[in-house]
């Protein structure tokens, strides 16, 4: 069964963090959404039919009722744009959950490393 992926973007820095992404990797997450749509992945988005330039049509807080809110959605995996420590809402959501890479915008420069990067991350358990 192929995953149902919500793109989680990071609404406040996290302690001590040096590299918050302004905006809260909105836009990053967003990009991510639309790529994993592009590839036939199915993208849970907060609207039912997410406008191309409104990057939280597609992305969820990373809070409580961000994950909450994909959870009901139908999302089964949880892409997280910012760090998730200890404690992270995402850990004991009962989903697979997906980090950010580092490097993941080089990746996306070529179709085909981001192509086996997500053939690799969404694979089912056991089959990669």
């Amino acid at each position: 069964m192929k995953p149902s992926v919500a793109v989680l973007y990071q609404q406040r820095p996290a302690l001590n963090q040096t590299n918050f992404i302004p905006g809260g990797g909105r836009e990053l997450g967003a990009a991510i959404a639309r790529a994993l749509f592009a590839r036939g992945v199915r993208v849970i988005t907060r609207r039912e039919y997410p406008r191309a330039g409104q990057a939280l049509d597609w992305v969820f807080a990373d809070t409580i009722e961000g994950v909450r809110a994909a959870r009901e959605a139908g999302a089964d995996t949880l892409w997280l744009v910012g760090p998730a420590g200890e404690g992270h809402p995402a850990w004991s959501a009962g989903v697979r959950v997906v980090l950010h890479p580092p490097g993941l915008a080089a990746a996306a420069a070529t179709e085909s490393s981001f192509g086996e990067f997500l053939e690799n991350v969404l694979a089912p358990a056991g089959q990669k």
